[in-house]
């Protein structure tokens, strides 16, 4: 039985009303329970929903362990996953509900390559291996002050959003300007090219910018995320035509907020070859991309390489930030590629909020849809 038919036949069930007593969780079940607990500050309203967390979670344990076995057979890491990840209480469907992207809420993803907007700028740096200078075996633009600490989305599928600003915050100091924290909630409440906390995409959020603000975004100081439970707003989408009504929302787009970076423009690196991508990184900094999150749910370090992640376009419903790249010998003495991914699900998750995935298999779909802002120098 394959991963994904465990994955989907285990969320069935859940979903579909199984339930398992405190008392059917064995000793260890229990204590790893506890700890989650504990770790994670989890406290449920009801001794009902407390045994039901308590089912998902051992249903999850068992998930957790055969995704780290697959994990062992590929790249030798053999303690990636963990019941130690804060979403391990929620079912696969659920997680995917808060905290990834809703792909019925925009355009088909298989037309994005053929869009004027994805072409529009177009790659023109070397495509070719042969054309590209030697790799250093590890950059980290983390090293070199590019990138800001780690934030939280939340309850809210606005990933895509982190992923711009975060990127023209990498971009903003690299042109010679202070490295500034920026506003995603500005994107959230104001991208009509996008659906707010039902996704959306990091370069309609610039081409917004550019089209709006003469590519102009506020600092987070300015115009501060205000998802629940950091905050008490909920969004309304900017464009009900595209997103569709809303049963409730209470913040809109906000006016005469005070800019403070600039774009100019940004490009798309439209080669897939993963070297062309690491050059890019170098040259650039640090890169927007998406992909495939389904595994994220159960991350908890090291380079991972999930058996089952397909990265076709519309599998892909989370947005990211590449920030570097590394190589590691495993346990095995195999030397195993990597990138430095920075994620938006606060420092309690992952590797104090990134994590690592394994480069050079195009692995769920990371090198898709690869861009970068870009910012005149000072």
């Amino acid at each position: 039985m394959t991963l994904f038919v465990v994955l989907l036949f285990t969320a069935c069930m859940i979903a579909s009303g199984m339930s398992m007593m405190m008392s059917s969780l064995t000793d260890q079940e229990l204590t790893q329970f506890s700890e989650f607990k504990s770790q994670f500050n989890k406290h449920y309203e009801s001794s009902q929903e407390h045994a039901k967390r308590a089912a998902i979670f051992a249903q999850n344990l068992k998930l957790v362990q055969m995704m780290n076995e697959e994990n062992e057979k590929r790249n030798g890491e053999a303690r990636v996953y963990s019941h130690l990840t804060p979403f391990m209480d929620l079912t696969v469907q659920e997680f995917k509900a808060h905290y990834l992207m809703k792909p019925e809420h925009f355009a088909n993803k298989g037309d994005l390559l053929a869009s004027s907007v994805w072409n529009r700028s177009k790659d023109q740096s070397p495509k070719k291996k042969s054309s590209i200078g030697a790799l250093p075996d590890a950059f980290d633009w983390r090293d070199h002050g590019a990138v800001t600490p780690v934030k939280n989305q939340a309850s809210c599928g606005s990933c895509w959003a982190f992923s711009a600003v975060q990127a023209i915050e990498g971009a903003w100091f690299l042109a010679g300007n202070p490295l500034t924290e920026l506003a995603p909630q500005q994107l959230v409440d104001c991208d009509n090219r996008d659906c707010g906390c039902y996704g959306g995409w990091y370069f309609h959020g610039w081409e917004y910018l550019l089209a709006n603000t003469k590519g102009g975004i506020a600092a987070e100081r300015d115009y501060r995320y205000c998802i629940p439970p950091l905050g008490t707003c909920f969004p309304c989408v900017a464009n009900t035509a595209l997103c569709g009504e809303q049963t409730f929302c209470n913040t809109t787009c906000k006016a005469n907020v005070t800019l403070s970076a600039f774009i100019s423009g940004y490009q798309n690196v439209t080669s897939q070859d993963e070297d062309v991508i690491a050059q890019h990184l170098v040259e650039h900094g640090p890169l927007s991309v998406a992909l495939n999150a389904m595994w994220l749910q159960f991350y908890h370090s090291g380079v991972s390489d999930p058996a089952y992640c397909p990265g076709d376009l519309d599998s892909l419903d989370h947005a990211v930030l590449l920030v570097g790249f590394g190589v590691r010998t495993n346990w095995l003495g195999e030397k195993q590629k990597y990138w430095i991914v920075k994620n938006s699900w606060a420092e309690t998750w992952g590797m104090k909020g990134y994590f690592e995935l394994v480069r050079g298999k195009s692995k769920c779909g990371i090198n898709q849809l690869v861009a970068f802002p870009l910012v005149n120098k000072k």
